[in-house]
């Protein structure tokens, strides 16, 4: 995994598992 938008991580986490929308 790479770690160059920090802002979105805890997103992609979450994605595994919901699907979230971009804003």
């Amino acid at each position: 995994m790479i770690e160059e938008e920090e802002e979105e991580e805890e997103e992609e986490e979450a994605s595994s598992k919901t699907i979230i929308p971009p804003a």
